[in-house]
């Protein structure tokens, strides 16, 4: 059986169509720096970045480091996806000698110190590891 969409009439034959996302949002100018540890299957993982929102597109720097499997990435961030007062996404492509070709980070800062309560978790190819920082600090700067 083969689908078959409805036609769109309108009563005069004509359909005026006025789109109503013309773009895509914009995110505030912002920037969001972090580094410590968190656990991981088997072990522990270690992480730095720093990821900035201009007036163009995302900027900055990623080292992740599972001390427990060996995978490394070596990246730089291309893309922020999400930034707000307490959490922030953004991605890139890695270097050719890093674990994967690409990533993606979410981040979370709640609060001072960030041990326990602020949250990084990075995907690259289907493995995502992360979680609440056993050790260090995520800031989101306005």
């Amino acid at each position: 059986m083969l689908f078959k969409p409805d036609a769109v009439v309108a009563p005069d034959n004509n359909v005026d169509f006025i789109p109503f996302l013309t773009g895509c949002p914009a995110f505030a100018a912002g920037k969001v720096t972090g580094g410590g540890q968190v656990a991981v299957t088997g072990g522990k993982a270690s992480f730095g970045f720093n990821a900035k929102q201009g007036s163009g597109a995302g900027s900055g720097h990623l080292d992740y480091m599972n001390h427990f499997t060996g995978a490394h990435l070596n990246c730089t961030v291309t893309a922020i996806t999400e930034f707000t007062p307490t959490s922030a996404k953004f991605s890139g492509t890695c270097s050719a000698n890093s674990t994967s070709p690409s990533f993606t980070a979410s981040v979370e800062d709640h609060g001072e110190p960030g041990k326990g309560k602020d949250k990084f978790t990075i995907m690259y190819g289907v493995i995502t590891e992360g979680g609440t920082l056993i050790s260090g600090n995520i800031q989101i700067h306005k």
